[in-house]
């Protein structure tokens, strides 16, 4: 399994934009094959860094999915409110479960 986070801090009068691109990206990912899941947040102590989560089954999928048409869009719709740069990790993991309980 393959995860990938990723932390962006936008401008105050581009937040609304942001968070319009990373909806509209999520709706065009979530359902792409071998993602499990894809989603944004905004930080409770800053509400201009938006969080990205993402969690893929195999590398292939992710490399398809970051030369999809609607990546490019979303990182054309992003770049513009971004404040800095964006800071993406990539995490590949090899073995998981539960932190509580079983």
């Amino acid at each position: 399994m393959i995860i990938i986070t990723g932390t962006a801090q936008v401008h105050p009068d581009q937040r609304d934009a942001a968070i319009s691109a990373a909806q509209d990206m999520r709706e065009h990912t979530i359902g792409e094959p071998g993602c499990i899941d894809y989603r944004f947040w905004s930080a409770t102590d800053d509400p201009n860094a938006i969080l990205l989560f993402e969690q893929w089954q195999e590398q292939t999928a992710l490399t398809t999915h970051l030369a999809a048409p609607h990546t490019a869009a979303f990182l054309a719709k992003i770049g513009p409110a971004v404040e800095g740069t964006l800071e993406v990790t990539r995490f590949e993991v090899s073995n998981h479960g539960p932190l509580f309980g079983r």
